[in-house]
């Protein structure tokens, strides 16, 4: 887990290099709830977060979500064909967002039950609270 407290986006971009350079931990899953909460512990009073997440690499760590109490923006890498549902899941469970290089979905706290949504051309249906990937790839 990187972490920096500055308003200098040169001093974030030293920082996302060097958790680039060091990345590539042999596995894909990662620990992304995790670093969000050690984020907002040294972060108390921040809105919300912006996570940049790499859509091939599924969060390992989803069973500690319940933890996260602000929204969670997710910026979703590498999602060329569909996007990893975790992150749709994640951003809907918080009250956050989800991006792609090619769409917005911004109105996740207002689905209700059997709603579906098309991102990237795939369809997902909201069933009991989460999403569920209903397109053929």
């Amino acid at each position: 887990v990187y972490y920096i407290n500055t308003s200098s986006h040169k001093k974030v971009e030293k920082v996302l290099k060097e958790a680039k350079r060091k990345g590539g931990g042999g596995d894909a899953p990662e620990n992304n709830v995790e670093a969000t909460i050690k984020g907002l512990k040294r972060n108390p009073s921040v809105q919300g977060v912006i996570m940049i997440a790499d859509n091939q690499a599924t969060p390992r760590d989803l069973e500690l979500l319940r933890k996260v109490k602000k929204p969670i923006h997710v910026i979703l890498c590498g999602a060329s064909t569909k996007i990893n549902i975790d992150y749709l899941n994640m951003a809907y469970a918080t009250g956050g967002t989800l991006h792609t290089i090619e769409e917005d979905i911004k109105n996740l706290g207002s689905m209700a039950n059997g709603k579906i949504i098309e991102v990237m051309g795939q369809k997902y249906k909201f069933t009991n609270g989460e999403f569920l990937h209903i397109s053929l790839p």
